[in-house]
């Protein structure tokens, strides 16, 4: 009885052993992490941890041949992992082989996917693909706090076609989006006041900027301070 006792315990032991054993991501094949991003395929042990893995394994993918991960990104059809990989990988790395691939693959779609890769170009002041972000403004399945980095970029890079989105932006329910495209518009109306002394004020005298006609300032649209 006692050694089967001690049997029990020593399989009890040396299940806990390789349940926390650590997954040793260094180590593993690129195409088996890459794999691991979809949690079905996920194997048992990494199922079990998924909240933190794919973070995880996302840190560890960029560590890799851009090239290679590239290679996957180009022959991968589950939707899930492609987005992963655009999104929490790629988008985190700046690389003259991202940009060229990424270039390739803008598009119009509206998807999560399509608008990451849109906005990396856009960080590095990518007319085409500012000028796609701005064809579909607020179209994409992305938070307002992402969208208003968006909106920031329109001013960063000085991108005037964008004028009547930003002034629509204004109204956004989100204040990042709102407070961005202020900035962004003060970026493109350098001559603008500093300060309003609210948002209808800013609101009535970009609209004129925008149409084109000579911006009229209330007497008390201005701030004070």
């Amino acid at each position: 009885m006692l050694r089967l006792l001690i049997a029990i315990l020593v399989l009890l032991l040396a299940s806990i052993a390789v349940a926390a054993e650590p997954l040793r991501l260094h180590s593993r094949p690129t195409r088996e992490l890459i794999s691991w991003l979809y949690y079905p395929d996920a194997p048992k042990s990494v199922q079990d941890e998924f909240d933190l893995v794919p973070l995880r394994v996302c840190d560890e993918l960029q560590t890799r041949n851009v090239d290679r991960l590239l290679d996957a990104l180009r022959s991968e059809k589950n939707p899930v992992i492609r987005q992963t990989l655009v999104t929490s990988v790629f988008y985190q790395m700046k690389h003259r082989r991202i940009t060229e691939t990424f270039s390739r693959l803008l598009s119009e779609k509206e998807d999560e996917e399509s608008y990451y890769i849109a906005n990396y170009l856009a960080k590095n002041g990518d007319e085409r693909a500012l000028a796609t972000l701005n064809r579909h403004a607020w179209q994409y399945p992305v938070s307002s706090a992402q969208w208003a980095c968006t909106l920031e970029l329109f001013g960063k890079y000085l991108y005037r076609p964008a004028a009547a989105t930003l002034l629509d932006s204004l109204d956004a329910a989100s204040l990042n989006a709102v407070f961005a495209a202020e900035k962004a518009l003060h970026r493109l109306y350098p001559d603008a006041p500093e300060g309003f002394s609210s948002l209808s004020a800013a609101r009535q005298y970009f609209q004129s900027r925008v149409k084109g006609v000579a911006a009229t300032l209330p007497a008390d649209a201005a701030d004070d301070d």
